[in-house]
Order: structure tokens, then C-alpha cells, then sequence
């Protein structure tokens, strides 16, 4: 007995090592990943960046897999998975944002309320998108919103309700995708990408909160570690295999006080900060960020963001500077970026199918992985039905022509 237990082992050895030579041998087919930084009006400055990027280095887009974007991020990645070129995602910021923040709410109001409707912004949103739900899209697509009420988001990954069970009764973090399903996050098949867009872009005084959630923005305004987490917990992927394009909405050298501060200017009040807060959570989110994929990803990682000379004021929610971000996209150095977009075009293409079961340690229980698979089945057939419908009636057309029905509404 002891000599058959024995000669099994060496068995099971010699196939794990004919299995891990044979892995070696396959070439590497990387999971691409677009992050988009939330940033108000802003997002035209990195869409614009992107552009040049993808002139550059054509094709980048077709091998991106996931496109995670947050608060203007969202939007912007919504249009890019949806099959947008980013010269159309551009023109869209051309059109709308006047009518975004075109119109802000006077001080008495903004006592209580947000500086802006949202209406405007629904509008905008529902006639591009229409009734489609993320289920829908081409692409692999994810944003993170805050929920304020209390409660949980059923479609929240099973690492993040871990985390926010001991808030539980308070706000927790919640991320909209249609990565396939593991326990305890399921694709968002029913949510139309309109909604979950206004939901990750729900700016803090800025826009009305929407169906009980807040900009993504407040605790994940770069997603990149995001997106990378959640391709491991749902695809089974390894973080050597993922390669990240991180495209920001613009940095500041800011200060709050100077160098040569006395100890009496340190000692500061609500009116002192006040000006600063906001700008500061966005920026050292972001910042956070930016160091952990560095550390973990490496070469396999790519930061491309102008860099805003200080004094300068390219407010979140002021389309007067558009063509001031213009210009800013056009003189950045996007050379590092280029080069890296190229590099993954040479690459082996991936081809991710979705799995036949749901991945993750936490899946025990055969009934639910038997339920998760209706869920990815469902999942398939909708992005099955959104590609014929893509077949029959190009996307882009189709919403051009939504808009100038909007246009026109709006104009008469």
C-alpha cells in the first residue's frame, strides 16, 4: 500500500511538471486594461489625450478588455466599450457639457442643494445610450459609485461587501460591471448603463446623489487597482498577465500653505481648507493609486496625465475651459504612453471566454454555481443581441441621429 500511495504521488508530480512545461511554452496573452479618471468637465482633457494616443498606436483599442472608468471616467469608458471612437466621445463633451453646468442654481439654493440638476446630464445619457443595460456592451466594463443609505448593492464584488460588512447600516463602496459572475457579485444584467453612470457620477455638491449613490469618485477616482482586483476575482487572473493604460484628468502641484509657512500659518481653520478638500481626496485617491499599480504591475503599467501649471484653474464644473484642456492635451508628452499602447498591440491578442463556471475561492455551493451560470448565460445572450443589433444598425449612427432629435427638442 505504502509503495502504491507512493508511486501515485511521483504520478501526480510528473503530470504537474508536464502541465507547467507546457504552460511555459504558451505564449502570454494579456488582459488590457483602460482606466479613466473621474474629473468632471475635464474628461474632455483625457479623451483628448487618448486620441492622440490611439493615432499613434492603432488598434490599442481593439485589445483593451476592460474598460474601468470612474465618475466622468465611467462615461467616458461606457462610450469606448460601446464601440465609440474617441473623437465621437469628444464631440459629445463639445455638445453637452454647456448644458451640463451650463446653468448652476443660485447661493441661497446651494445652501441645501446641489450646484447643478441633473437633468441635463440624464438627458444626455439616455438619448446616447438609450434603454441598453452594461450587459449589453461589447466590451468588458466597470465603475464604482459609493452607496449612502445603508444598504447593500447586491452586484458588489464579494472582496468589497467582505470589507463593508463591518459598516454595515453605514455607506459602503459599490462597482457596476459585467465581468462574469462569482459568488457574491453577479453581472449587472438588468442596469441600464444610463443609471449606472449617473450613479458613479454623482459629484459631492456638485450633482444630486442618484438612486442613493455618490460619485465613485470619493473612494476610487483612479479604478486601476480596482479593475485589477476585480479581473483577478472574476477572470482568474494573475497580475503579471494584466497590462494598464491609466489615463487622468489632469495634476496639480498644489500647496496649502508654503514652504516657508511660520508655525502660526499652520494652524488652520474650515475657511482655510475649505478650498482645498475636495481637489485634495480626488488628488491623493488618484495618487494612491498610481504608486500601488507601479509597485505591483511595474513595466506593465502606464500613467498618462498633464500636468496643470499651479495658478491655473480648470474647474470640475466649468465648460469654459474646454478649450483651454485642449491645448493642454495637445502639448502633453505622450511619448511613455505611446510606446507602451504599441507594445500591446505587438502582443499576443487575448481571448477571454467566459467560463464555464464562475471563478473564485468563495464558490462551494453547486446550486449556486448552477444558479450563476443562468446569470453569465443571460449575460452572453445579451451581449449576443447587442452585437446583431450592432450588425443591423451601426451603434454610433444610431445615437448621432438620437441627438440631433435631442438637439432639436431642446432648441424648439
Amino acid at each position: 500500500m505504502h509503495t502504491l500511495r507512493h508511486a501515485s504521488r511521483r504520478l501526480r508530480h510528473a503530470v504537474n511538471a508536464i502541465r507547467h512545461s507546457s504552460q511555459q511554452r504558451q505564449p502570454k496573452k494579456p488582459f488590457v486594461i483602460l482606466s479613466m479618471d473621474g474629473g468632471g468637465c475635464r474628461g474632455y482633457m483625457s479623451i483628448r489625450l487618448l486620441e492622440r494616443v490611439c493615432d499613434e498606436a492603432p488598434g490599442f483599442l481593439d485589445r483593451v478588455d476592460l474598460f474601468a472608468g470612474t465618475s466622468t471616467g465611467s462615461i467616458l469608458a461606457a462610450f469606448l466599450a460601446g464601440g465609440a471612437s474617441p473623437g465621437e466621445a469628444a464631440s459629445y463633451y463639445e455638445e453637452y457639457v454647456p448644458a451640463i453646468f451650463g446653468r448652476p442654481r443660485n447661493l441661497v439654493r446651494r445652501a441645501w442643494d446641489a450646484k447643478f440638476s441633473n437633468r441635463p446630464l440624464k438627458d444626455a445619457l439616455r438619448t446616447y445610450f438609450g434603454d441598453a443595460t452594461i450587459a449589453q456592451l461589447p466590451k468588458h466594463f466597470l465603475a464604482p459609485a459609493l452607496r449612502v443609505d445603508g444598504e447593500a448593492s447586491s452586484t458588489t464584488s464579494a472582496e468589497v461587501w467582505r470589507l463593508s460588512q463591518s459598516r454595515e447600516g453605514g455607506w459602503r463602496p459599490a462597482v457596476f460591471s459585467n465581468l462574469p459572475a462569482v459568488r457574491g457579485a453577479r453581472p449587472d444584467v438588468e442596469l441600464k448603463i444610463s443609471d449606472a453612470l449617473l450613479r458613479s457620477s454623482a459629484a459631492p455638491t456638485i450633482l444630486p446623489l442618484y438612486q442613493n449613490y455618490g460619485d465613485g469618485g470619493i473612494w476610487a477616482n483612479n479604478p486601476t487597482m480596482l479593475a485589477v482586483a476585480k479581473a483577478k476575482l472574476h477572470l482568474g487572473l494573475d497580475p503579471s498577465d494584466v497590462r494598464v493604460l491609466s489615463v487622468g484628468a489632469g495634476s496639480w502641484a498644489r500647496r496649502v500653505v508654503e514652504p516657508t509657512a511660520s508655525e502660526k500659518d499652520l494652524d488652520l481653520g474650515l475657511a482655510d481648507w475649505a478650498p482645498h478638500l475636495l481637489e485634495m481626496v480626488i488628488d491623493a485617491s488618484g495618487m494612491t493609486t498610481d504608486m500601488e499599480a507601479s509597485f505591483l504591475l511595474r513595466e506593465n503599467y502606464t500613467r498618462l496625465s498633464p500636468l496643470i501649471p499651479q495658478g491655473v484653474s480648470l474647474a470640475l464644473d466649468d465648460p469654459s475651459t474646454l478649450q483651454r484642456q485642449l491645448e493642454y492635451a495637445r502639448n502633453t508628452d505622450i511619448e511613455k504612453a505611446v510606446e507602451f499602447a504599441q507594445r500591446i498591440v505587438a502582443e499576443p491578442s487575448s481571448i477571454l471566454e467566459l467560463p464555464d463556471e464562475p471563478l473564485g475561492d468563495s464558490v462551494h455551493d453547486l446550486k449556486e454555481v448552477d444558479r450563476l451560470k443562468l446569470v453569465d448565460r443571460a449575460w452572453a445572450d445579451a451581449a449576443a443581441k447587442w452585437q446583431q443589433e450592432k450588425s443591423t444598425d451601426d451603434f454610433g449612427s444610431r445615437k448621432r441621429r438620437s441627438l440631433e432629435n435631442w438637439r432639436r427638442t431642446r432648441e424648439g
